[in-house]
């Protein structure tokens, strides 16, 4: 299975065991896929970003998991996911690059940013051990 797939498949256990507050009819991630499908794609993640977006986005449903609901749930996946090339890649964009490809405006991104930072307590560092439980949990769902 694909780290998409795997990410997927994920965060429809989320909404099916509530953990993740939605509406009953948005528990379709037919959106969400292209979503996430289309991230990976424009943001150019490697494997390592992928599965480092899957700890901070698990680290913050951990914390304010009260937080994440349909309405932001794209959202917050998507600053995890930049939270993730920053600390992995050797290359990162700036904001300004993600709020294009997303239509995100800049400023917001900067404050999400800042608020995910708080939320998560700052905890970026990924030991191998959680890595590796983590990529093998997406890949092998």
């Amino acid at each position: 299975m694909s780290l998409v797939q795997g990410f997927l498949v994920r965060i429809q256990r989320y909404l099916d065991r509530g953990v993740i507050l939605t509406l009953p009819e948005r528990k379709n991630t037919a959106a969400l896929s292209q979503f996430v499908q289309g991230m990976f794609e424009l943001m150019r993640f490697s494997e390592a970003c992928f599965v480092s977006m899957a700890v901070y986005f698990d680290r913050l449903l951990s914390k304010k998991n009260s937080l994440i609901n349909h309405l932001n749930m794209t959202r917050l996946i998507f600053i995890s996911g930049i939270m993730a090339i920053k600390m992995q890649d050797d290359f990162s964009y700036k904001n300004s690059y993600f709020a294009q490809i997303s239509g995100v405006p800049n400023h917001e991104i900067n404050d999400l940013e800042k608020s995910f930072l708080q939320w998560i307590e700052f905890s970026l560092l990924i030991n191998r051990e959680e890595y590796d439980k983590y990529y093998s949990s997406l890949t092998n769902l």
